[in-house]
């Protein structure tokens, strides 16, 4: 037996390398992932074969995963996919990953939606939120709406391995005022101005796409101005939009919506307590 390449050496390995940049848990979550991916195998597994031999290729698909952790890349761009909602959502630097708060996002409202409603995910990225929606409520008409084409390429991939029947269409929505008719308007745009470019870590700047994070230091709040100023018009009657938000910006977008003639402006909080989500009618 070559104990080097036991998987219960391998296990150490990750904890070795990764611990200055990355907690016990995250590193754990890694591995974890990593035989999901390579092995498919659970938790359960990993424990039970700890003595285990890696094949050499094996074990150099681990290395490489490896030392792209140890380079910052996030684990979902790596491993290409990640789960949101249940559901296996491919990712890649083309598209931001989606966040346990979005699935928040996607839980409010989905309980606010009914069979046959018309849904307009705009900046729908891998199309996470669009999808999670169809999943839950199969006769919903979702539309998803991005600036990037190469997001709306992993969005149609997504929609495709899930069989999930969406709309997808390339729009620019700070040039492009024509959005239809809708019961229900979702947004997760960006929301992070430059100046906060010191607090993030580099698995977000270095690979992350940056359109889909960043905002002007003049305007943080130009997004949803824009989308609400559209919203207003789109949305049918007791239509609601529903937004992620930036947790130090709710009472100035409950401000901005009631100035457009939202009613109803409510900010809901994620599971961390933190202000996270608005909720508004026409």
């Amino acid at each position: 037996m070559n104990s080097e390449k036991t998987i219960d050496e391998l296990c150490k390995l990750f904890h070795d390398q990764l611990s200055a940049d990355y907690s016990a848990r995250d590193i754990d979550r890694f591995i974890a992932l990593s035989f999901h991916q390579l092995m498919d195998w659970n938790k359960l597994d990993i424990s039970l074969n700890k003595q285990l031999d890696l094949e050499d290729d094996k074990y150099d698909q681990f290395n490489n995963i490896l030392d792209r952790l140890k380079n910052s890349e996030p684990i979902q761009y790596i491993l290409g996919s990640t789960l949101f909602y249940d559901l296996e959502i491919k990712v890649s630097s083309a598209v931001l990953i989606p966040r346990p708060e979005t699935e928040e996002l996607v839980e409010l409202v989905s309980k606010h939606i009914k069979d046959g409603d018309k849904i307009l995910d705009i900046g729908t990225g891998s199309g996470c939120i669009a999808l999670a929606l169809k999943s839950k409520i199969k006769n919903l008409q979702v539309k998803g709406i991005d600036i990037s084409e190469d997001a709306l390429q992993i969005a149609r991939l997504n929609a495709k391995n899930l069989q999930l029947e969406i709309d997808l269409e390339k729009k620019d929505i700070l040039f492009d005022d024509q959005l239809g008719k809708w019961n229900c308007i979702v947004s997760n745009p960006p929301y992070i101005t430059k100046k906060e470019v010191a607090y993030l870590g580099k698995n977000i700047l270095d690979h992350e796409p940056k359109t889909a994070l960043f905002v002007p230091d003049k305007k943080p709040l130009i997004f949803y101005e824009r989308i609400a100023t559209l919203a207003i018009k789109s949305l049918l009657p007791n239509g609601l939009l529903f937004f992620e938000i930036h947790e130090e910006k709710g009472p100035e977008i409950v401000k901005l919506l009631a100035s457009l003639g939202f009613k109803n402006v409510e900010v809901k909080k994620d599971l961390q307590g933190k202000d996270r989500m608005v909720k508004a009618a026409v």
